[in-house]
């Protein structure tokens, strides 16, 4: 018994801050053409506790310039969150030429073309379900 009461101490202590933290970090192969376009977003993913963590799902929404552009649930079969180094996830993201019309008035508007990456993360540590929301600006 005195073992299960350590380890929900530790879990209970663990969960004061989120297990895992999710950051967007840039955004690579910028391609555009007549119909749209696509980037990928670059997340990292990174512990910050000693306790093991699996990433299961990712719910996302990029925006760019305050306008969704894309949207999706990714499964992945426990993707191992590493604590030293981060873990990157790459994130692609097609368009249309309506959002990037859209865009590119916003910033003929002076408007910042910032993207955000929102969402939530579902994730194990050990055997106990995690769900750590997040939403970040890319600088």
């Amino acid at each position: 018994m005195t073992p299960m009461l350590l380890l929900a101490a530790t879990l209970s202590t663990a969960e004061a801050k989120d297990p895992v933290q999710i950051r967007p970090q840039s955004v690579e192969n910028f391609d555009m053409n007549i119909a749209g376009g696509s980037f990928d977003v670059e997340v990292s993913a990174q512990r910050t506790g000693w306790l093991p963590i699996k990433l299961k799902e990712l719910d996302y929404s990029i925006m760019v310039a305050g306008q969704e552009f894309a949207s999706d649930t990714v499964e992945y079969d426990g993707m191992w969150i590493g604590r030293k180094e981060a873990t990157t996830i790459p994130i692609h993201v097609e368009f249309n030429m309506a959002q990037a019309l859209s865009v590119g008035l916003a910033a003929m508007g002076g408007k910042k073309l910032r993207v955000r990456v929102k969402g939530t993360a579902d994730a194990r540590v050990l055997f106990f379900p995690v769900t750590v929301k997040f939403n970040e600006r890319i600088d």
